[in-house]
C-alpha cells in the first residue's frame, strides 16, 4: 500500500502542471500568441514548482 501512497503524492504534485497545455490552448483561442503564452505559463510553472516541490 505504501507504493500507492507515493504514486498518489506524485500525481497530486504534478497534475496541476500537466494541465498547462489546456490553459495555453484556451489563451490562444482567446487571441493570444502561442509562443508568448507558452513562455508565460512556463515561467509561472517554474515559480510555482519552486514553492510546491520543496
Amino acid at each position: 500500500m505504501h507504493l500507492f501512497k507515493v504514486i498518489d503524492k506524485h500525481i497530486k504534485q504534478e497534475l496541476p502542471f500537466m494541465a498547462t497545455e489546456n490553459i495555453i490552448m484556451a489563451m490562444v483561442s482567446a487571441g493570444g500568441n502561442r509562443q508568448e503564452c507558452h513562455e508565460k505559463i512556463r515561467t509561472l510553472s517554474q515559480k510555482a514548482a519552486e514553492r510546491v516541490k520543496i
